[in-house]
């Protein structure tokens, strides 16, 4: 057995023994004392169908039908802190076997206190308020990589018609044999407002170092801002429209970098929460993030979306969603087409308002107070 070997089967052991201590280190944390804590769960069911027809080499067709499970079951330490564990299952049409998609696993801190929300742990990348645009971070990581691993905090302050919103993440894609093989993402994301006008901020850094005799290693990264306006509960009717400059850089060491940079617009009206279009375009340098949605490396797109989502009392309870996109794609002056269709059940909410309408309903004693038994009339002898 050669040297290197050796080196490999012992950190492997000394691996596993640290797994080892670590599940049992978290057990007796999250159990102990729990008479103490409260018991606190929730769950999310989703149906994702996303159907693409693209003919452009920027682009590549599928269509993908799938249904996700997010059960989250912990404890609340106090008003402030608590701990939660669960998974995160995408179930897809056309798998030979039901479980051929890994279950990835949910176990993050919470923190909560005021205008700040953190995270530490194994964290849904939903939990993030401000996202990434797609020229960005394309949507299809939220398909099969649902999870932060590592870090995330958002933080939300208003000043009577000032208010600022920001959303930071430190995510761990990878990284294992002591940093032999690493690839991680770091970045920010939020706004800043006054009255109707406000600024949006993008920026994160993504690194990857292969394992050795592999890639070399490679970074990447962008900033963007944007200006516009936001117009929101007005008659039931809901406006944002934003313009800015989006800049990205990529290199593969010891090569230089390769810069790009372009004009990102981006607008969204919805009437009555239920019917909406979006349009959005982007002009310049072509976008080469591994990240990024990859219709961006042409450097001439626009995204014409309608937006119908039905059931809009249900999302304005917080009780679910329903939207269907029927998208028109211009990728360097030709025309593709893609329709997208999520529906959202947060389970842990529907059976919490069934539970509170029922907690308010009066007791059995006042309804016969005011509605009285009538009398049934008797029936005459013949």
């Amino acid at each position: 057995m050669s040297k290197i070997q050796f080196l490999n089967i012992t950190t492997f052991i000394r691996m596993k023994k640290l797994h080892r201590l670590a599940i049992l280190a978290l057990s007796i944390l999250c159990f102990q004392n729990t008479y103490a804590q409260t018991f606190e769960w929730n769950a999310q069911f989703e149906v994702i169908a996303d159907n693409r027809e693209f003919f452009s080499p920027y682009g590549f067709a599928q269509t993908l039908i799938g249904t996700r499970l997010k059960p989250e079951i912990g404890f609340a330490l106090d008003n402030k802190q608590r701990v939660m564990a669960g998974v995160s299952y995408f179930l897809l049409a056309g798998d030979s076997a039901w479980a051929s998609q890994p279950v990835i696993p949910v176990a993050y801190y919470n923190y909560h206190h005021k205008s700040l929300d953190f995270y530490a742990g194994f964290s849904p990348r939903s939990y993030q308020k401000n996202q990434f645009p797609l020229a960005l971070y394309t949507d299809s990581l939220l398909y099969f990589s649902p999870v932060n691993q590592g870090f995330m905090a958002n933080y939300d302050k208003k000043w009577n018609k000032f208010s600022i919103s920001q959303s930071g993440m430190f995510d761990f894609f990878m990284n294992y044999d002591y940093g032999a093989n690493e690839q991680f993402v770091a970045g920010i994301a939020g706004n800043a407002r006054y009255k109707f006008l406000q600024l949006k901020n993008y920026y994160y850094y993504h690194h990857q170092r292969p394992a050795e005799n592999e890639r070399p290693i490679s970074d990447n990264g962008c900033a963007g801002i944007t200006g516009g306006v936001i117009f929101d509960n007005y008659m039931l009717t809901h406006f944002e429209a934003q313009a800015g400059v989006l800049s990205s850089w990529t290199r593969t060491r010891p090569e230089a970098h390769l810069r790009s940079t372009g004009f990102f617009a981006d607008a969204t009206l919805m009437l009555v929460k239920t019917l909406g279009t979006q349009i959005t375009h982007y002009k310049g340098d072509g976008i080469f993030l591994p990240l990024a949605d990859p219709l961006y490396r042409s450097g001439d797109y626009t995204r014409v979306s309608v937006i119908v989502s039905p059931l809009s009392k249900f999302k304005m309870n917080n009780l679910g969603s329903i939207q269907f996109r029927f998208n028109w794609h211009k990728i360097a002056g030709e025309w593709n087409t893609s329709q997208q269709l999520v529906i959202s059940v947060k389970i842990d909410e529907i059976q919490k308002k069934s539970k509170m309408e029922i907690q308010a309903l009066p007791p059995v004693e006042i309804i016969e107070e005011i509605y009285p038994e009538i009398p049934q009339a008797e029936t005459p002898n013949n």
